[in-house]
């Protein structure tokens, strides 16, 4: 176990210069998140370590690796992960950028419009 541990630690870090890449990217198109690299890093590292674990029965490269990160949409994670921090500008951007269609879906799944006003409302609350 400790020798896959290694393995696995090694190969990621195979994929840092990946990583950098990423994060620069995706802060270019959303400067104003406020996510450090380290966090912002740290969330890809466990997703590429589920990814390598869940493919345990064939050896991965560095490669594969780093082409499962570059499929991540990224922008989405800078702005999931500044929400999951708090930051104001990351709320107002997923409510510009969702509002309508989590509203078009509320008005499909509910029996009424008033009923989908109250599903919207809640899960704004929640």
């Amino acid at each position: 176990m400790a020798a896959e541990t290694t393995e696995h630690t090694d190969l990621l870090a195979e994929c840092e210069s990946v990583m950098d890449e990423i994060y620069a990217l995706s802060r270019q198109n959303a400067p104003n998140f406020g996510v450090s690299e380290e966090n912002f890093k740290n969330s890809l590292r466990k997703t590429a370590r589920k990814f390598v674990l869940s493919n345990s029965s064939e050896q991965i490269s560095a490669g594969e690796v780093k082409d499962f990160l570059r499929q991540i949409h990224a922008d989405d994670l800078l702005m999931a992960l500044a929400c999951a921090n708090g930051d104001e500008r990351a709320w107002w951007e997923f409510d510009h950028q969702n509002r309508s269609y989590m509203e078009r879906v509320a008005r499909h799944l509910a029996s009424t419009e008033m009923d989908a006003a109250e599903v919207g409302h809640t899960v704004y609350g929640e």
